[in-house]
Order: C-alpha cells, then sequence, then structure tokens
C-alpha cells in the first residue's frame, strides 16, 4: 500500500500550503479567522482519521510485503530501522524486520531463519538455521549444545551421564587414573569393598580393602610385658590394645609356635589387662579376637611374644626387666660377643652370635654382623629388645667412629645379614655417638622396645622409638646432663622401670663421677624428670672414674621396683641404688665389696641362687663376682668369685639369661686379650666351676664385649 497525499499532508501541516482547497482558508482574515482555525482542526481532525495509524501500519505492511516500502530519495525519507535502498525505505544488507529491528536471519541467534527463534546457549546461528560449533560430536540436548563426544552428562546420546569421578572419552564413559569402570561405576580396586582387587570381589562384613586385599580389622596388640623380658614375681601383667572385631582370647602357649595352647581366658570386648600367676620360666603369649564365639585371626597376624618368669614367692611385688636375645625365640637365650677392642686388642669390626641350645651353647657362632671395616663397629652392641613388635628381639651395633648405632631385625631364621635402618647423630665438633648402645625398654608405654644410645663428647644420649616400622633417625629424644661435667654417655642402659609407674627408665653414667637416672613417661624420658646418683662416696675427689658401667640391676630386695648398679674400676667399689615410688634413692647406697678394678663392668644377674630375688655382676682385673639379693637388699660380699689367669677376662660381664633352657641363669664372661668368651652355667644355687669357652679369631678384640641380656660397657 502506498501513503496517500493525506497522509504528506498530515506530516507537513505548516500553514496550510495549498493542499487541496484549503488555501481558500489560510486567506481568509478577520472575524473570519475564527471559523478558519475551525476549518484548518476539521482539516486536520479529518486527515487524522483517514489516516490512523499510518506510520504502524506503514511498518506492518513493508514487513508483509517488502516491496510495498515507501518511495525514498535518502536515508532522511525513511523512519527507523529503514534505509534508503534503491527508491525504497528498507532493512540494509538484506535484513529483515523483526519488531522494530532489522536483522540477519541467516546469523543473528535471537532471530535465526525467522524472528524469536533463539537459539540455545552455546550454539550459533549459521546459515538460518542454530548449530553447536567447537565440538568433536556436537548436538542438541534439551535446551543446550553437548559434545557427545566429551561431555560426561551426555556422553555419547543425549542424557546418558557418566558416574561421579568418571570422565567421556570418545562418546563413551572412562574412569580417571587409578580407577577401574565396575558395574558403570568408577571404583578404587584398592580400597573398595564390592570391588577389592577387581571387579565384583567383594569383602566380608568385617573386613576392610586395603591395597586390593580383603583384611580384617586389626586384632588386638600385646603391649605388656614386652617380649623377652623378665619378670622377677610370678603374678605377671598381660596388657594389650583390645580390637574393635570383639572379645579377646589370652593364650599362653608352650612354645612360639602355640602348640600347644596350655592356658586360656576369653575375656569381653574393650577389655585390656589381665593378671595371671605363672610358674618360673620361658613362657609365649599372644591375643586374638573373638566374634560370634569364634576366634578370628587378624589379617596383620597374631604376634607370639616370650617373657620369662624368675623364681619368686607367690604373691611377691613383680618388675618388669631386661631383654633375653632369643634370636629365634627357640625359648633359649643366645649369646652377642662383639669383636672390637681397644689397648691392643685390635678391632674386627663384627659381633658374633652364638645360639643356645638344650646342652648349652652352640660353639659355632651361627652369625657374624661385619660392619664397616675402617670403623668400631661391634665395641657396643645389645639387644634392642622387640622394637617392631612382632615378638622377636633385636640387635643395636654401635660404631662410635661413624657415629652410628645399626639396629637389625630378627626372626625365624634368626638374625637379618642387613640392618632396618642406620642411626646417625652429629652434634657437636667430635661427634662419636655409639659409644655405648642399648635397648632402653619401653619408654613410653606403646609395646614397642625403644634403642637408647649415647655420645659422652656431647655428654647427652639419644633415645630412638621403636614402632610397627622400628626405630628412625626422626622420632627420638636427646638428653642432656642435668649438671655440670663431660662425658654423660660413655655408659647407658635401660629396661629398668625404677618408681614403679610402668614406664622403663633409663640410666647413664659419664665415666668420671656420675650417673643420671631419666625417668619415662607417655612421651618419653624427660631431663626434667631425673635424678643424679654421685660417686662421692667411693672418691671424694671425683678420679675413681664413678659410671664406667652402668645397668639395671633388676630387684634386687623384692619390692617390686627396679634397682641400678654402677661401677666404678679406678678404686675398689660399685654402688647398687634401689628404687622406690620415687624412683631410685640417691643417698646411702650399697657399695659392693671387691678386688682389684672389678667394678670395669657391672650387670644384672638374674636370680643366680633361685631364692626370688635378683643378683648383682661386677667383673674386672681377671675375675667376677655374684653378690645376692635378699630382702635386705644387696649384700655388699660376693656369694661367688670366678678368677682366671688371662688378665683380660672381666674386660665384660652379662647374665640373666638361660641359654639351655634349664631354668637357670648363666653368665657370660669376655676376656679380650684371649679372643676369648666364657659361659658359666647357671646351677641349682649357684654357677658352674669349668666354663664353657667361645674361641673368635685372634686380634680382633673378640670378647670385649658380650651382651647376652645387658649393654656393653665403654672401659
Amino acid at each position: 500500500m502506498r501513503v496517500g497525499w493525506r497522509f504528506l499532508c498530515a506530516l507537513a501541516l505548516v500553514s496550510v500550503l495549498g493542499c487541496g482547497g484549503a488555501s481558500g482558508v489560510a486567506e481568509t482574515g478577520g472575524a473570519d479567522s475564527g471559523e478558519g482555525g475551525d476549518a484548518v482542526s476539521e482539516v486536520v481532525e479529518d486527515i487524522s482519521e483517514d489516516v490512523g495509524d499510518a506510520p504502524n501500519d506503514a511498518i506492518d505492511d513493508i514487513e508483509a510485503d517488502p516491496d510495498g516500502s515507501p518511495e525514498c530519495a535518502a536515508d532522511d525519507d525513511c523512519d527507523a530501522p529503514f534505509s534508503c535502498v534503491e527508491g525504497a525505505c528498507a532493512c540494509p544488507g538484506g535484513a529483515s524486520v523483526c519488531g522494530a529491528y532489522c536483522v540477519d536471519w541467516l546469523s543473528d541467534p535471537q532471530h535465526c531463519g525467522e524472528c524469536d527463534n533463539l537459539c540455545p546457549a552455546g550454539s550459533k546461528c549459521k546459515d538460518g538455521e542454530c548449530a553447536c560449533v567447537g565440538m568433536m560430536t556436537p548436538a542438541f540436548c534439551g535446551n543446550q549444545c553437548a559434545d557427545l563426544d566429551s561431555d560426561p552428562a551426555n556422553c555419547g546420546e543425549c542424557g546418558e551421564a557418566c558416574e561421579v569421578g568418571s570422565d567421556c572419552e570418545s562418546g563413551a564413559c572412562t574412569c580417571d587414573e587409578g580407577l577401574t569402570l565396575c558395574a558403570g561405576s568408577c571404583a578404587d580396586t584398592s580400597t573398595s569393598l564390592p570391588h577389592c582387587g577387581g571387579c565384583e570381589q567383594p569383602c566380608g562384613t568385617l573386613e576392610t580393602c586395603h591395597e586390593g586385599v580383603c583384611l580384617l580389622p586389626a586384632g588386638p596388640r600385646p603391649v605388656s610385658p614386652l617380649s623377652t623380658s623378665r619378670s622377677t614375681g610370678a603374678l605377671v601383667t598381660l596388657r594389650w590394645e583390645p580390637s574393635i572385631l570383639g572379645e579377646t582370647r589370652v593364650e599362653i602357649c608352650a612354645n612360639h609356635a602355640c602348640d600347644p595352647v596350655v592356658q586360656e581366658w576369653t575375656l569381653g570386648q574393650g577389655v585390656g589387662e589381665l593378671v595371671a600367676e605363672m610358674n618360673s620360666g620361658v613362657h609365649f603369649w599372644r591375643v586374638r579376637s573373638v566374634v560370634d564365639g569364634e576366634v578370628v585371626n587378624s589379617s596383620e597376624g597374631n604376634p607370639v611374644w616370650q617373657f620369662h618368669v624368675a623364681h619368686a614367692s607367690a604373691g611377691a611385688p613383680t618388675t618388669l626387666w631386661g631383654a633375653v636375645p632369643d634370636f629365634d625365640m627357640d625359648g633359649y637365650a643366645d649369646v652377642i660377643v662383639g669383636a672390637c677392642g681397644l689397648g691392643g686388642t685390635g678391632c674386627g669390626s663384627a659381633v658374633f652370635v652364638f645360639p643356645g641350645l638344650p646342652g648349652g651353647v652352640d660353639t659355632v657362632a651361627a652369625t657374624i654382623i661385619s660392619g664397616p671395616p675402617s670403623g668400631t663397629f661391634g665395641q657396643s652392641t645389645s639387644s634392642a629388645g622387640d622394637v617392631n613388635g612382632d615378638g622377636y628381639p633385636d640387635l643395636v651395633v654401635g660404631s662410635w667412629v661413624s657415629s652410628s648405632a645399626y639396629v637389625y631385625l630378627s626372626g625365624p631364621e634368626g638374625i637379618e645379614p642387613q640392618p632396618l635402618v642406620e642411626i646417625q647423630e652429629f652434634a657437636g665438633l667430635f661427634p662419636i655417638f655409639g659409644v655405648s648402645v642399648s635397648s632402653a625398654g619401653d619408654v613410653n608405654g606403646d609395646g614397642y622396645a625403644d634403642v637408647v644410645g649415647g655420645n659422652p663428647i656431647e655428654s647427652s644420649i639419644y633415645v630412638y622409638f621403636g614402632s610397627a616400622s622400628g626405630p628412625s633417625n626422626a622420632d627420638s629424644v636427646t638428653l642432656y646432663s642435668p649438671s655440670e661435667g663431660a662425658g654423660m654417655g660413655i655408659s647407658a642402659d635401660g629396661t629398668c622401670d625404677v618408681n614403679g609407674d610402668g614406664f622403663a627408665d633409663v640410666i647413664a653414667g659419664n665415666g668420671t663421677s656420675q650417673a643420671v637416672v631419666f625417668h619415662g613417661g607417655p612421651e618419653g624420658p624427660s631431663p626434667d624428670d631425673a635424678t643424679v646418683l654421685d660417686g662421692e662416696t667411693l672418691c671424694p675427689d671425683g678420679t675413681c672414674n664413678f659410671g664406667i658401667s652402668v645397668a639395671c640391676a633388676g630387684d634386687v630386695n623384692g619390692d617390686g621396683f627396679g634397682d641400678v648398679v654402677v661401677g666404678s674400676h679406678a678404686v675398689l667399689g660399685a654402688m647398687v641404688f634401689e628404687g622406690g615410688p620415687l624412683g631410685v634413692t640417691a643417698e646411702s647406697p650399697t657399695i659392693l665389696e671387691g678386688l682389684g678394678t672389678f667394678g670395669i663392668s657391672v650387670a644384672a644377674a638374674g636370680d643366680i641362687n633361685g631364692d626370688g630375688f635378683s643378683d648383682v655382676l661386677s667383673a674386672g682385673d681377671g675375675e667376677f663376682f655374684v653378690h645376692f639379693g635378699s630382702a635386705e637388699g644387696v649384700d655388699p660380699i660376693a656369694g661367688i668369685v670366678r678368677t682366671s689367669e688371662v688378665a683380660s677376662f672381666g674386660a665384660a660381664v652379662v647374665g640373666g639369661r638361660d641359654v639351655n633352657g634349664d631354668g637357670f641363669m648363666d653368665v657370660i664372661v669376655g676376656a679380650p686379650s684371649a679372643a676369648s668368651a666364657y659361659l658359666y652355667l647357671g646351677t641349682e644355687g649357684g654357677l658352674e666351676e669349668d666354663p664353657v669357652l667361645l674361641l673368635g679369631p685372634s686380634n680382633v678384640g673378640f670378647g670385649y664385649v658380650v651382651a647376652g641380656l645387658w649393654p656393653p660397657t665403654r672401659r
């Protein structure tokens, strides 16, 4: 439709310029001007009626019929949004009219192909059609674009969603690295209960999945007595960590294989302690879970531990001490002899282990452990106790030239040839850590034996905590002498509870005038909780080498508290300090009488005469002495004396273990100048006169150190 002349005149409305007969109206003046005004109004009104909504109608008509666009000579002749295109008002560039706008139906995503055809989010308008772009396999899923090749919500086809934790690759659901697609879902087969180790391999009701293996929860774990420790009394308190599985079965066994079980108790869930009266001798025990009346073995195993009960009257107070070196857990203590000495005896940098047997001891070493040839490996060595809780006692060897200590695990075949860990300490300008090494007992009560080593240059000792994986350099505590004076750590020992709080305590000597007892606790020993033992009674001038050797003495008076013995070889004497509720009493020690430098080496003897009291050993200068314990304490006069023409006989002495399983305590004495160690077997009430001779290679210091239960000491 074309807009007629009336529309154009209405748009002008300027003085009624000759539109039809209107010019006559404009020429009328005077009084007729009112009539003229009315005439103009009538004309305008008439035009309005005739034109009406002509502009809007025109746009609508143009939309309906673009060819009917108004004629124009320039863009100004056209109303927005039109331009003058080839003499007619129209949308430029072939665009189309949608509402009051010109749009390109070929590319406009809001009017794609036709007005108001809105393309979904993520798509574009291409050639008048909505299309998803930049995708391998584009598709419209619902009201949005999806790449069926990689979209985990629309994988392969719309609405096909992948499981949480999986991805979509090439139109198929796949799992992240380390996961496996099982029954349409991704599973970590190393931990998944229904897919443990592989798809459709479920674990049982009580089991967990660990590294692809179905395991029962950890069973109860023994804590005390530490494996291979000694009880001074018949009443033994067995302690363990209960399991979440159920009740606990406590079993006393005749041997390490627990075949047969000779006594058992079943205790309620959460119970972790049992007091049992035991006969003297070697006992094996373990704890297992009971579920619905059935014994359930832990997937981690149920370690069998060993403990030794001394001869004691029923009801006598009990304390625990020691770490018997029964490395293969056959019930017979083994003998350890170090081959590295001073004073011209040579250093073979080796440790020899002789296995105990029913008839005594094998005189041929079953194990020889060699260390660095240029060091002092083997100049200190000891049973470490059970540092990893598997029931087998382990071995620690010092090498102070390299400021190191080596821990060797043991098992059914004895001691492993390679160390579990090399512990090193380099504090100070001249570190000589490893001059003394020993088991510390369980200083923090966690059920693992700890290890102690001395560094006398720094006047310090280091305690390394045991764990399921054994001790490490990272988990330790350093203890310095609480008083002035250097040398603390030249001797060290542990495994003794002097105050009866259930934690093992540690003793260290400085070799000049003092020894220090550090008390254990939940966090281990602390320098703030220590007792200083002074040697002034023996040597007021401080020149008696007091503390050159130290040891836990067991319980010499049967009061249930551990006691300690301190050696001093420059004068005649060694001292025994008794324990009590507050720890050892520094005042009024018992001075042991002997000859020569008999305090060069001191140790616990165990109960040599079977009277229920621990006895004490001291040795040096070609002889050793046994001082018997009693209710009044240790006897200062030796009850047994053994001598030798070998001058170095007594350089080292150990006791408190039974190598032939006859129930009597045996004693080993070293003589490095003769490359020998002497085993004195126990008898009823004493020791045999003639020893079993253990020979080692010459000129290597064999016999400079002997360690069956107690650590070597520096001489």
